[in-house]
């Protein structure tokens, strides 16, 4: 299950009724990340349940979340990897962002729909 990610933020901040980081961070960011995580697990456990009602044949038992350990680890260990190989650097580069977010989008997390350019020069 995808647990990382602004869908599951922006979610969670429409639930606390939270505008901004700064409200975030006044919420705190550690209970923010508890309800993050709790609802992953809400929507998984739905999802299981209409899966396994559809008769999907999955091994249930070993669901995949990847806030897991084993995953973050993976993830450090490899960009680890590359820094060490100097394939990591700083630069300029453009992608989307989201003003509202204030963070870098990937492609995935864009809606196209009623989209607006904004250039700010």
């Amino acid at each position: 299950f995808d647990c990382q990610g602004l869908w599951v933020e922006v979610e969670v901040e429409k639930e606390l009724g939270l505008k901004n980081k700064r409200e975030i961070e006044a919420y705190g960011i550690a209970e923010f990340v508890q309800r993050c995580k709790e609802r992953v697990f809400t929507f998984a456990k739905r999802q299981i349940e209409q899966s396994i009602r559809l008769g999907y044949w999955m091994d249930w038992g070993h669901d995949y979340y990847t806030l897991s350990d084993e995953n973050n680890y993976t993830i450090w260990f490899f960009l680890k990897k590359c820094s060490e190989k100097g394939l990591i650097y700083k630069g300029r580069d453009v992608m989307p962002w989201c003003p509202r977010c204030a963070t870098g989008i990937s492609n995935m997390e864009i809606e196209s729909e009623g989209y607006k350019e904004t250039t700010h020069l």
